[in-house]
């Protein structure tokens, strides 16, 4: 217990990282869309934006590639969020917002990919899920303070008598000031790793797509019912920037708390009967979703529908990887970030013209609805995969490659049920 309580420099630089990339993020999403619509710009083009941002997290992964260590992502993501934030800040026109929003999109892709690939040559030990998740409710924890803070920030600038989107370009700032808070323990970390990885290049994006679907799907529905929140807050119930702050802090606590919930429940369970039973249960929540009309009812069932979906999402992606060889487990990294940023950038731009003024999204919320419940169905098959421990080990009686899922062995039994340990990424 004290071993795994201990904090080691790796847990120390990815916990800070964490919390900064998550509360730069929630920082630019909330304030991108409020900043369009206080220069009287149309939803469509604010839904543009926050997909653009998106579509930059596959870039970003691309670019990951060409590191000479994965891992130093975290660094050179950091770097880069805050680049974006404060680019966003300076440059208020359309084209300003837009590069702001591709720097900062690919500072969270590269973000991504060194700390999938760092916690990834864990997956199918004892305790994996729990890395994740605690990686996980990191990021979201900063992502909660990130968008309520934002929305404070606004609101106190405007009341102080500064103009709306003097405020609004202000609040960025908070951004830019955690992501530099977070970059020496990460750069310290760095320093001090013995091994220097070769560069991965860029994989073939088809690479191992088949065990990825179901995250494919997830993310797709979180694009339209989680990422386009403040614009369907604002032009379908009409809440202040204050309000959506609010809720996007709250959503990011249900990520939290959906997340724990998730690995608590994991490490007494078995992963392959929960996930597909939480993702099922939101397609039923969000699906409810889609018929409220109070503002009130609207909130509690979304927060809800996070709770189940997003918090399966990390123990998904480490049920995923588990069922890889860890030999081509970094790798896959990269081109399974590009792909699920590439699906929740097409989702989130999409669904942005779903949004009416004034009437009830529910179109994009059926859609979502109908996607998480094809995920649960493809996370009930992938998920009865056998799994490769760390070392590479699988159980005995192993048949032969399945050929549609490359690198992956097919046996009746699996190693779930006991996995053995590994170390640390330090």
């Amino acid at each position: 217990m004290r071993r795994h309580l201990r904090l080691t420099p790796f847990r120390r630089a990815a916990a800070a990282a964490a919390l900064a990339a998550g509360f730069a993020w929630a920082n630019l999403a909330v304030a991108l869309p409020l900043l369009a619509f206080a220069q009287h710009r149309s939803p469509a083009l604010a839904a543009v934006l926050v997909g653009t941002n998106t579509l930059a997290f596959v870039l970003g992964s691309g670019v990951a590639g060409l590191l000479r260590r994965t891992e130093a992502g975290m660094a050179f993501g950091l770097g880069s969020v805050a680049a974006g934030d404060l680019i966003a800040a300076l440059f208020p026109s359309s084209a300003g917002l837009a590069a702001g929003a591709v720097v900062n999109g690919v500072g969270m892709g590269l973000f991504w990919v060194g700390a999938m690939a760092a916690l990834g040559g864990r997956a199918g030990a004892t305790g994996s899920p729990l890395a994740f998740v605690g990686q996980y409710v990191v990021y979201t924890a900063g992502s909660a303070a990130g968008g309520a803070l934002t929305g404070v920030a606004i609101a106190g600038l405007h009341a102080l008598g500064l103009g709306l989107g003097t405020s609004i370009r202000l609040s960025l700032l908070l951004g830019v000031l955690s992501a530099a808070a977070a970059l020496p323990s990460v750069l310290a970390w760095l320093r001090g790793r013995p091994d220097h990885p070769a560069r991965q290049g860029i994989p073939n994006p088809l690479r191992g797509m088949a065990i990825q679907i179901p995250d494919l799907l997830l993310t797709g529905s979180a694009g339209l019912f989680v990422a386009l929140t403040p614009i369907v807050l604002h032009e379908s119930f009409r809440f202040t920037p204050a309000e959506i702050g609010a809720v996007s802090g709250a959503a990011a606590g249900a990520k939290i708390l959906g997340s724990i919930a998730a690995g608590w429940i994991g490490s007494r369970v078995r992963i392959r009967r929960m996930a597909p039973t939480m993702l099922l249960a939101s397609a039923v929540t969000v699906g409810a979703l889609a018929a409220s009309r109070p503002a009130w009812l609207y909130v509690v069932l979304l927060l809800l529908s996070i709770v189940l979906a997003l918090g399966a999402w990390p123990v998904l992606v480490d049920g995923a990887l588990a069922r890889v060889a860890p030999a081509e487990r970094l790798r896959l990294s990269i081109s399974w970030n590009m792909r699920e940023y590439a699906v929740i950038a097409a989702s989130t731009a999409g669904g942005g013209y779903l949004v009416r003024s004034g009437e009830p999204p529910t179109l994009l919320l059926t859609i979502a609805a109908a996607l998480l419940l094809a995920a649960a169905i493809g996370a009930a098959a992938m998920l009865r995969r056998p799994v490769h421990d760390p070392s590479g080990r699988l159980d005995r009686g192993a048949l032969a490659v399945a050929p549609y899922l490359p690198h992956v062995v097919h046996h009746p039994k699996s190693l779930e049920t006991a996995p053995t340990r590994a170390t640390d990424p330090t």
